[in-house]
């Protein structure tokens, strides 16, 4: 998938976290900069979180297309990111994400979410 693909695979998932499981203020912060459904060009409220998502994935020399685990790993590297950064309480969102696997039915319902957009 490409960059934008996984970014929006990342909100997704995220978002169904924070709905489903969790009341995580930082979380909500997150999300609602990040959103790409704010805006009719579909990219996120704030376009920071864009330029950190493409300079971590390419830190992390994971490079278009990228697939599932990779992905997991990108979601993982930037959630720590911002936990680090700005001092976020994720401890749980990233328990969440690294008990996922390529083959966990809600990053397959995401992936396929942001390959029909």
């Amino acid at each position: 998938m490409t960059y934008k693909q996984g970014f929006l695979v990342m909100f997704n998932l995220l978002d169904n976290y924070y709905f489903e499981d969790t009341s995580n203020d930082d979380l909500a912060n997150i999300l609602s900069n990040m959103n790409p459904s704010i805006f009719a060009d579909g990219e996120p409220a704030d376009p920071a979180y864009w330029a950190d998502w493409e300079r971590i994935l390419g830190g992390k020399s994971i490079k278009e297309p990228m697939n599932a685990d990779e992905l997991l790993d990108g979601v993982f590297a930037f959630l720590e990111f911002y936990q680090k950064e700005f001092e976020f309480d994720l401890g749980d969102v990233l328990k969440m994400v690294k008990g996922l696997s390529n083959e966990s039915e809600i990053l397959i319902t995401c992936i396929v979410q942001a390959k029909n957009k």
